[in-house]
């Protein structure tokens, strides 16, 4: 059956859009939830274990799909609960956590700011600089987004909005909302920052 997995519709189409948003060179693990009703079908995926991404899929799936997705669609694995079991519960973590709590800070159009998209501009060798998200509540103060050559993905007809959350006494958890115009498709990716 894992055979004829690479010609399900459904891993098709997230191996597609894993491959939007990873190098060539990096790993990272997937599942493929069902939804509850007809078109409910989402793709979870982590980049390196270090950035989630979550977008719903056109096609559907009636079984939980999870595998580590290299650089060849090699091991396909219907169901493997050693990466299940820790990729679902850092997904029910994080979406608990943000679905509960308000936000610090958010701006729903970063393509708007022009120091954003400087940051966007940069080359690996400008290393790692940080884009301040200014603060809701107090004027004048900002939280610290970290920036890379690459972090995020983004093509020039597509959106992106973020926002910053109180994780825990080290760390904030930030949530990028990016629309892939190309796909027509929202994609929310969610990383943890040490606090600056």
């Amino acid at each position: 059956m894992a055979e004829n997995l690479t010609d399900n519709p459904a891993v098709n189409e997230a191996i597609e859009i894993i491959n939007m948003f990873k190098a060539k060179s990096l790993f990272c693990e997937m599942m493929i939830l069902p939804g509850e009703n007809p078109g409910g079908t989402f793709l979870v995926f982590i980049i390196e274990n270090t950035a989630m991404f979550k977008t719903p899929l056109k096609n559907d799936i009636d079984f939980i799909y999870s595998a580590g997705h290299g650089v060849h669609r090699k091991g396909l694995e219907v169901y493997d609960p050693e990466i299940l079991e820790p990729l679902f519960n850092k997904y029910s973590s994080y979406y608990n956590f943000i679905s509960t709590n308000l936000p610090l800070a958010y701006d729903d159009e970063l393509r708007n700011n022009e120091s954003f998209e400087e940051l966007l501009a940069m080359k690996a060798v400008d290393g790692l600089k940080f884009y301040h998200l200014p603060d809701l509540n107090n004027p004048g103060k900002s939280y610290l987004i970290p920036m890379f050559a690459g972090f995020l993905k983004l093509n020039k007809a597509d959106t992106v909005g973020v926002a910053i959350y109180d994780l825990d006494q080290l760390n904030h958890l930030i949530k990028f909302k990016i629309y892939k115009k190309k796909i027509n498709r929202e994609v929310e990716m969610v990383c943890r920052t040490l606090k600056v």
